[in-house]
């Protein structure tokens, strides 16, 4: 039986403190914040190989094994921020706010084959060329295709931003408008701890405005635009910039032990060698003009207050992703990738 261990904990402390007396207007927060993962998925069998026979023409299970690639992956993740608030009049009035932000993201992980190796049982036709280019031999007439895979590591993330905002009511209360600015840069590393790909100086406008036209102070008509940038999943870093170990070979196959593993004969053609388990160069992996992905959101909406503690509203949303990246291969077989960016 499989079994999933997910959950983790989460720790968050902040700080939040008003100014006004030695600055009037001025308030501070502080936050930091740390979250432990666990999304490992373990079988009752994992330290048996992973043994199939196809001989008969269906793919059957015949070891002990229950998880073809069981996997651990625990992610730790901190979290820093700090922000101030500033409050003032100058043709109307403003409440400005800015900050700056990191999150460091570290992800140990490893996937492999239950046991470490996997078996499959096939029945060939002597004379027939197998997918490595091994023929098979006179009077041969079942293999065993022995397949190695292993990936993991440790892999770390970092994200770096700061923004200003100001909220502005330039007319009273019935016009409020938002202006704002973010700035992000993301580092990502492979097992080494070298960067792999990094994106900085990500500007992304946040603009808003919302008016109450009854001027009772219980509706209100509103629209937004944003820019908003993705950052590269973690799990990226595992395949692309881990030390994927992954190849086959093939051996005549003599008979099958009672723990479900083969008796070899002579191999059969070349090992097959889908990856090296070699850490590539960072400047291999990414495009050299590889551009942030990002994607823009519209919003338009209104909304009515009805009554004590209800209100009624609807709300139109456009998302436009503007420029995504992509992980690809070279070629089917190739376990190593790149990425690349597209308008």
């Amino acid at each position: 039986m499989n079994k999933s261990i997910s959950g983790g904990r989460d720790y968050i402390y902040r700080y939040s403190g008003n100014f006004s007396k030695l600055v009037p207007g001025l308030s501070l927060s502080a936050l930091f914040g740390k979250s432990d993962a666990n999304a490992t998925t373990k079988g009752a069998g994992d330290d048996y190989p992973y043994v199939t026979d196809s001989r008969t023409g269906q793919t059957l299970l015949i070891s002990k094994a229950t998880t073809s690639q069981p996997r651990t992956l625990i992610d730790l993740r901190k979290a820093y921020r700090l922000d101030g608030e500033y409050s003032f009049k100058l043709l109307g009035a403003h409440r400005v706010r800015g900050g700056l932000d990191r999150e460091d993201v570290s992800s140990n992980t490893i996937t492999q084959y239950s046991g470490g190796v996997a078996w499959n049982y096939a029945a060939v036709v002597p004379g027939a060329v197998l997918s490595n280019s091994g023929i098979v031999p006179a009077g041969i007439t079942q293999t065993a295709t022995k397949s190695i895979y292993q990936v993991g590591g440790n892999f770390e993330t970092t994200a770096n931003a700061y923004y200003l905002e100001d909220n502005w009511q330039p007319i009273g209360e019935r016009l409020v408008l938002s202006l704002g600015l973010r700035n992000e840069s993301f580092d990502n590393r492979n097992s080494k701890g070298q960067t792999f790909v990094t994106l900085k100086n990500q500007w992304a406008p946040r603009l808003g405005a919302a008016y109450d036209f009854a001027g009772d102070g219980k509706s209100k008509l509103f629209a937004s635009f944003g820019r908003y940038h993705l950052p590269i999943a973690t799990n990226t870093n595992i395949r692309l910039a881990g030390g994927e170990n992954f190849y086959t070979e093939v051996f005549v196959l003599n008979s099958i032990g009672p723990d479900a593993l083969p008796v070899l004969g002579p191999q059969i053609g070349a090992r097959t060698v889908n990856s090296d388990g070699a850490i590539k160069d960072p400047a291999q992996l990414v495009d050299r003009n590889l551009k942030p992905m990002f994607q823009d959101e519209y919003v338009l909406g209104y909304e009515r207050a009805i009554g004590k503690g209800w209100k009624v509203g609807v709300r139109a949303t456009f998302r436009n992703v503007v420029r995504f990246i992509r992980c690809g291969s070279d070629t089917p077989k190739l376990a190593s990738a790149w990425l690349d960016g597209r308008v």
